[in-house]
């Protein structure tokens, strides 16, 4: 009997090779037709009860389905003796090293002595999975329900963390070995950025659960599963009874999404997966009435708004409630506690500015650039930013930097400074890539490279373990936006301990209005700033 329980014979050929066969095989190919064609499949799920009575040629789908009905269907984790590191199936292992599962197959049948240089052997874990889960991700999965919101810091976890929670709901478990769901699980629908989508980032998530999006190779179940796009969540607002991921955390004003996600909420189960689930009050309303706490947005607003009557368009003043207000965030929020190995180093890096030309702008409200009257408050930031950052004590800033960390990312908001990034002197191979509207590249494998990316494109959605450096070559509005950018390259597998983070930034009165806004995790108004009439 071979370790996975089944009979094999040593037969030898007239010239004395070996060749081991399993006897269920044997007896298939001798009396069974088309046994080449197919999987010999044992009709009651007994290993060792080879008659042919009880054998069958299936398809590998049917197989798989008859072994997980009959309880035979486990996945053995296994480490890399040279590692260390353990992974929860062949296949996982194989997808990490490159290789086709197969080869390591052949490995612990003995038919090869390594794969790429390695060695395996099965490891055993704990009964409750600990090596699948971290500690404080079966802490947050034990504590899901229907309706919550899983907040975890960028690089949490909180993918793999989500989907536990769908695969635990429809019945399966990592006791030990991969138990698999019920029958009949739950479609499930994953909505998330389209970098996630198009980077298949998900469908790495869904194999280490033997789940995909392709129905051919989702054999082990017979469920839909679905990955799409903030922009596509129109398409299933029809959708009942299924079990929806919120990934990246969309669900905040009035638009079409929330529209759509609050019908959606109504007939389907859901969760949320947010790295920061809200900077206002006004945040929380969809979620809210989602989970009946609210008939609907304007009955919140009724019962804690209350606008500022000395402006010309809505604007809440301040919230009533707090304190019940605060008790219902809680009730839906599931916090992922857990501390980073990785230190972060911000550093601000002062940089000069054009202080003539900026107070001639604020003062007479003037475009320099197009040579015409500003006309609005957003205007005049604009112009104000573009004065300031334009600097090229800012660009000789970065380059400096540049000098000491030979690949970094750098984020930016407008179009003007990706032309004042692209046409620096980086130096001789160097490799400049860049996300944005405009074009979508990969991070740049050099050892040396620029990756410039544009906020609104690219502050979520993908990751970086090959860098330990952040630009932020000019500072967003948003503290959500810029907590997303950062997470970029603090992840759980990143191999670096320090993180090092470069704030540019000037001394004028717009960039210190940002900073301070930021520091209290609020976002920057600009009607308030320019004190616009």
């Amino acid at each position: 009997m071979n370790k996975d329980g089944y009979y094999e014979l040593s037969l030898y050929s007239a010239d004395h090779k070996k060749k081991t066969e399993r006897v269920h095989r044997l007896v298939a190919k001798a009396f069974l037709p088309d046994a080449k064609d197919g999987v010999v499949n044992h009709i009651n799920g007994i290993k060792t009860d080879n008659r042919l009575s009880n054998l069958e040629i299936v398809s590998p789908k049917d197989n798989s389905s008859h072994a997980k009905d009959s309880g035979l269907y486990r996945t053995k984790p296994i480490t890399i003796n040279e590692t260390g590191e353990t992974f929860r199936s062949i296949r996982e292992c194989a997808n990490s090293i490159g290789v086709d599962p197969s080869c390591i197959s052949q490995y612990f049948e003995g038919r090869q002595n390594n794969v790429k240089g390695h060695t395996f052997s099965y490891a055993k874990i704990n009964n409750d999975g600990h090596d699948f889960l971290r500690d404080y991700q079966r802490k947050a999965v034990s504590k899901m329900f229907n309706g919550c919101i899983l907040n975890g810091g960028v690089g949490s976890g909180k993918s793999r963390t989500g989907l536990y929670y769908y695969f635990s709901h429809n019945g399966g478990s990592f006791e030990q070995y991969y138990n698999p769901m019920k029958s009949n699980p739950q479609d499930l629908y994953i909505i998330t950025t389209a970098k996630k989508r198009d980077s298949l980032e998900w469908e790495g998530e869904l194999s280490l659960f033997l789940m995909s999006t392709d129905p051919a190779k989702n054999y082990l179940y017979n469920n839909k599963i679905v990955v799409d796009s903030w922009n596509n969540i129109k398409k299933y607002k029809d959708v009942t009874s299924s079990f929806f991921i919120f990934d990246e955390d969309k669900v905040t004003g009035n638009g079409v999404w929330v529209k759509t996600f609050l019908k959606i909420s109504k007939s389907n189960d859901w969760i949320i997966l947010s790295a920061s689930p809200g900077d206002t009050w006004m945040d929380y309303i969809p979620v809210f009435v989602a989970n009946g706490f609210y008939k609907n947005r304007t009955e919140f607003l009724k019962e804690h708004a209350v606008y500022d009557q000395y402006v010309k368009f809505p604007k809440v003043n301040r919230y009533l409630g707090l304190q019940r207000l605060e008790r219902l965030r809680d009730k839906i929020l599931v916090d992922m506690d857990f501390d980073r190995k990785t230190v972060s180093h911000h550093d601000d890096i002062w940089c000069m500015y054009d202080r003539t030309k900026y107070k001639e702008a604020y003062k007479t409200r003037w475009d320099p650039y197009k040579n015409e009257p500003i006309k609005q408050a957003s205007g005049l930031c604009y112009i104000l930013r573009r004065i300031v950052n334009e600097d090229p004590s800012r660009l000789n800033a970065l380059l400096d930097i540049f000098k000491v960390h030979p690949r970094i990312i750098v984020f930016y908001n407008f179009d003007y400074e990706l032309g004042l990034l692209k046409g620096i002197n980086y130096g001789k191979n160097v490799e400049i890539a860049e996300w944005n509207g405009h074009a979508h590249q990969p991070v740049p494998t050099n050892d040396k490279w620029v990756y410039l990316v544009q906020y609104t494109a690219g502050c979520e959605g993908w990751n970086c373990i090959t860098t330990d450096t952040i630009v932020f070559f000019s500072q967003n509005y948003s503290y959500k936006v810029m907590e997303q950018a950062k997470g970029r390259i603090d992840r759980l597998n990143t191999p670096y301990t320090d993180l090092y983070y470069y704030h540019l930034k000037s001394h004028s009165g717009i960039d210190l209005a940002i900073s301070r806004a930021l520091s209290q995790k609020k976002k920057f108004n600009e009607r308030k700033f320019t004190k616009w009439e």
